[in-house]
């Protein structure tokens, strides 16, 4: 059996609704797409628009794990759509997983979810991308998102909400401080995954030596919080 890769390494289904993120990251798959589908669209200015497969989801229950969003992030702009959409897909007893850099306005999100489904929040987990502990590092490749520090505080401010299930996820690893994000996600007591960049190399990442894809291959065998993607163990199985 083929081993699954990408966001079906997370979830089954693809929730998005918005053409183009203000976050800014320069390994950012999601640009390289658009500018080969849709060139005349400009990624760095969002404008919503809700994908057929969105549109499928809505309103009905589905088996298997939503990932929400997996083309963009949060933003002032789309904040509202955020509210709306979760609120139904959650009411409709999915289960759902927000992926986000940490922007602020999710927390508002997570207030607004709490005031109108709070029976359903069980089904909903919030996984918080951090590549880096250095903040000049995350302004480099993501010059847009948020801090080390707002990031965290989304992931202690949803487990004080009542939401349970929380996780990082470190990918793609921007250079080896990341080894202490396994403290951080003890002290979470969350599971956290690390991979790489989606064919994307800029001078200055960390170049992932055998060495280290077998440290972090043996962390977890041993810490079952610890999750690798197939970017890592695939790179492992074709040495």
């Amino acid at each position: 059996m083929k081993n699954k890769t990408g966001v079906q390494e997370w979830a089954k289904h693809s929730f998005n609704f918005q053409k183009g993120c203000l976050n800014g990251c320069k390994y950012c798959y999601a640009r390289r797409i658009l500018k080969r589908f849709e060139p005349e669209v400009n990624f760095d200015e969002p404008e919503i628009s809700l994908t057929k497969t969105a549109k499928a989801l809505l309103n009905r229950k589905v088996g298997g794990v939503i990932m929400f969003p997996t083309m963009h992030d949060i933003c002032s702009g789309n904040k509202n759509y955020y509210k709306e959409f979760l609120k139904i897909l959650l009411k409709n007893d999915n289960k759902v997983l927000v992926v986000t850099k940490g922007n602020k306005e999710i927390l508002e999100v997570i207030d607004y979810l709490l005031g109108c489904c709070p029976e359903k929040l069980n089904n909903l987990e919030i996984r918080v991308t951090i590549g880096s502990l250095k903040n000049e590092v995350l302004k480099h490749f993501e010059p847009n998102a948020p801090s080390v520090y707002e990031r965290i505080n989304v992931l202690k401010y949803a487990v004080c909400s009542g939401i349970e299930n929380i996780s990082i996820s470190c990918e793609p690893m921007l250079d080896d401080s990341v080894t202490g994000l396994l403290q951080i996600a003890e002290g979470l007591n969350c599971e956290i995954w690390f991979g790489l960049a989606n064919g994307y190399y800029e001078e200055g990442m960390p170049k992932i030596t055998d060495d280290w894809v077998q440290w972090l291959i043996r962390i977890s065998e041993v810490k079952s919080k610890v999750k690798l993607k197939d970017s890592l163990t695939g790179k492992r199985n074709k040495k």
